[in-house]
């Protein structure tokens, strides 16, 4: 078996996956048509019950084979793991019922950087982080990696306005959205082989179409540099501004990534026409797509 090299961050098309036991039906049907196959978690009776099935509570996936497990759960995760080729560590701190002992693995690793509260932080991965030169990016948010949904190596999204204001200090490109939006979920990185875009147009719809991926910009989060490296926005648009950037975007994307979880929060302006037409409305939207093709 090979491995994912750079922690939470598959380079190529991934077959297993370790998922919370709870997770629905369907994610899980969604998950074997895409040929992955799943490791379902154990419970931790030591803590609370709403994260007592959490991966990413219990254990961290380092970089390559490697894999730091609380004491807890080691002989569980060493017994299913191990002959699957993982070099299974068993961390020093015990996951207890009350924070902050209950969250000492749980930290976001991007490529060279690793973000957590350290506080709280097991001593094995602070050996860990240290052995390997981590850039250590040290938040309040002790819950750590349950805020973040990592993008790539330098970009996250999260709900959480400490993690944000503290990344954004060290260059990470970091989505902020509102609290109670959020869906945890699984980011599944398809291969670069698979859904790496060239210029050739019919090669992208091809690959679009394989993938049943809308040409649309709807029910997509979309990286910032994208819109940057790329010139792509450099208008203010009220009314129909998607349709005037969302063939540049898609052309200019280098890789899609696909979720299995519906995470489209739609918001329309107070001022679209969606919301009911007027004159004066439909006079002012003309206006600024007229403003935008100049």
């Amino acid at each position: 078996m090979k491995f994912v090299k750079t922690s939470f961050i598959p380079q190529k098309r991934i077959n297993l996956a370790l998922v919370d036991s709870r997770i629905t039906s369907e994610m899980t049907n969604t998950l074997k048509k895409l040929n992955i196959d799943t490791i379902k978690t154990s419970k931790c009776e030591n803590t609370y019950d709403a994260i007592s099935y959490h991966p990413d509570i219990t254990l961290i996936k380092l970089n390559d084979n490697n894999i730091l497990v609380c004491p807890n759960m080691y002989e569980y995760y060493n017994k299913i793991l191990s002959p699957l080729g993982f070099n299974v560590i068993k961390g020093n701190s015990f996951i207890e019922k009350k924070y902050p002992n209950n969250v000492q693995y749980n930290a976001a690793i991007l490529g060279d950087k690793i973000i957590h509260n350290f506080n709280f932080t097991d001593e094995k991965l602070l050996n860990y982080v240290h052995e390997n030169n981590f850039k250590k990016i040290h938040v309040n948010q002790g819950y750590c990696k349950c805020s973040i949904c990592i993008v790539d190596e330098n970009s996250i999204i999260t709900s959480d306005e400490g993690i944000y204001k503290e990344v954004i200090k060290h260059g990470i490109d970091c989505l902020l959205i509102e609290k109670g939006e959020w869906v945890e979920g699984v980011k599944i990185e398809l291969a670069n082989e698979n859904l790496i875009l060239t210029e050739d147009i019919t090669e992208r719809m091809a690959n679009m179409a394989q993938y049943k991926f809308s040409p649309n910009i709807w029910s997509k989060l979309i990286n910032r540099r994208v819109f940057v490296e790329n010139e792509i926005c450099r208008f203010e648009a009220i009314q129909f501004e998607d349709v005037l950037f969302h063939f540049p975007l898609l052309y200019s994307a280098k890789r899609y990534i696909l979720s299995p979880c519906n995470s489209y929060l739609y918001r329309q302006s107070p001022e679209s026409i969606c919301r009911g037409s007027n004159l004066e409305k439909t006079k002012k939207a003309m206006r600024s797509i007229l403003g935008c093709m100049k």
